[in-house]
């Protein structure tokens, strides 16, 4: 007689198995979603930080000041765009602008690009003179997780300028 050996396993390792497997699906899914919702929070915190210096400066008789503003979170955006939609693309952002003008909502003018990459990509920043860019979409590199530019106001301007 040969012996042979058996492999048995119960139904309740089996049931513990599977468990293990749900459960870590689960746990890296809602890994993925609290990073997306970080990125979410940081893109939203930029947007309503520069509305809130546009407001400053548009108030005030006339100033000029470099805005450092800060996108936190994990993202993996690029660009911050400021786009009109009542001109054609020019300047070197042709990707960008085809990736804007794709998903472009009616009275928004400043997109965080990739804009798949977070889910408030898109805002209407009040005040802001869009027909001072000579190039549309007026995109400006964000590097470590921070994006520079000035903000201007005369003393007979209207709308802030943005450098």
């Amino acid at each position: 007689m040969k012996k042979r050996g058996q492999f048995e396993l119960s139904f309740g390792m089996i049931f513990s198995i599977i468990l293990i497997a749900v459960f870590l699906v689960v746990a890296f899914y809602a890994i993925k979603t609290f990073l997306s919702v970080g990125c979410d929070v940081g893109a939203g915190g930029f947007i309503k930080d520069l509305q809130g210096e546009v407001d400053r400066i548009w108030a005030s008789a006339g100033e000029e000041e470099e805005y450092t503003g800060k996108i936190t979170g994990s993202c993996d955006v690029e660009y911050v765009c400021f786009f009109n939609e009542n001109k054609p693309q020019s300047g070197g952002y042709r990707t960008e602008y085809n990736d804007i003008q794709g998903l472009a909502e009616l009275d928004k003018n400043i997109y965080i690009t990739p804009v798949r990459s977070a889910k408030v990509s898109a805002a209407k920043i009040n005040h802001l003179n869009m027909e001072a860019f000579t190039e549309n979409p007026h995109c400006i590199k964000i590097e470590n997780g921070e994006v520079t530019f000035k903000l201007s106001k005369g003393l007979r301007e209207s709308l802030v300028t943005i450098q």
